[in-house]
């Protein structure tokens, strides 16, 4: 299980959850803790793989870089990853982060995903759950398991994108 702590980003749980569930799917469960603030990040007994903390904190945290290294755990490739964001996380945080499992989980040869800029923002979706496309009202209609999304574009860039994943 993926474990992710937020300290000082609670305005952008909901947001992180969301892109997190649409890149990881199915394929790994994923668990977010979150903190108010540091203090309550260091008492607690948690290890965690990916730490979001607000980039206020940045010059209280280094201090305690060595103390980050100990409570961090260890998954297969010594996954550790400290992210100071932005407060609310925005879309290129959360890109960072996306980026930085895709290549030390092995994602882009286990779980393919496809990016769209949808109604909904940039979205990361599982090729495996996307059900149909469907053109109608010069917007293209992408139908996933458990979300609808729209997003102006045409059938042929959409199906480049997952030529390049041998999908046809």
């Amino acid at each position: 299980m993926l474990k992710v702590a937020l300290c000082k980003c609670s305005d952008s749980k909901q947001y992180i959850k969301e892109r997190l569930a649409s890149f990881l799917g199915k394929a790994y469960d994923f668990e977010l803790c979150d903190f108010d603030n540091q203090d309550d990040l260091f008492s607690n007994d948690f290890t965690f793989d990916i730490l979001m903390l607000d980039k206020s904190l940045f010059n209280d945290i280094t201090k305690f870089h060595d103390y980050l290294k100990r409570r961090t755990s260890v998954h297969e490739e010594n996954m550790k990853f400290v992210y100071y964001a932005d407060n609310p996380v925005t879309e290129l945080d959360m890109d960072r982060i996306i980026n930085y499992l895709r290549e030390h989980m092995g994602y882009k040869s286990m779980y393919f995903t496809v990016e769209f800029l949808t109604d909904k923002g940039l979205r990361s979706i599982a090729i495996s759950k996307i059900l149909f496309f469907e053109f109608h009202n010069r917007k293209i209609r992408i139908k996933t398991q458990s979300n609808e999304y729209f997003c102006n574009d045409t059938l042929k860039n959409v199906m480049d994108l997952f030529s390049k994943h041998d999908y046809y």
